[in-house]
């Protein structure tokens, strides 16, 4: 994996992790890995939080193969999934336009 210290989360997406048997249920639009589908957006505080578990390292963290937007899949201490790209820089820039 790539050395991400000096990366911060710029863009992200809540997803679900599926399975075998659920994998019928969801459109192909749906997936953002083979394994995860799109759940609903993060907001600032979601991206802040993701930001605050990064820097504490508590985030897990999944390479998203076959990702058609995202570099990794990141797993938080409440044990939520999301897809994530990681950029070098401040976050916040980039989300607040700055």
């Amino acid at each position: 994996m790539n050395n991400l210290s000096n990366h911060q989360i710029h863009e992200a997406c809540w997803v679900d992790e599926v399975d075998e048997f659920t994998r019928n249920l969801h459109h192909p639009d749906e997936f953002i890995t083979t394994n995860f589908v799109w759940f609903n957006f993060c907001d600032r505080s979601d991206m802040a939080l993701l930001n605050k578990y990064w820097q504490e390292g508590s985030l897990q963290i999944i390479p998203a193969n076959k990702s058609r937007d995202y570099t990794h899949i990141v797993k938080n201490p409440g044990g939520n999934y999301a897809a994530v790209v990681f950029k070098e820089g401040d976050w916040t820039e980039s989300f607040f336009g700055n």
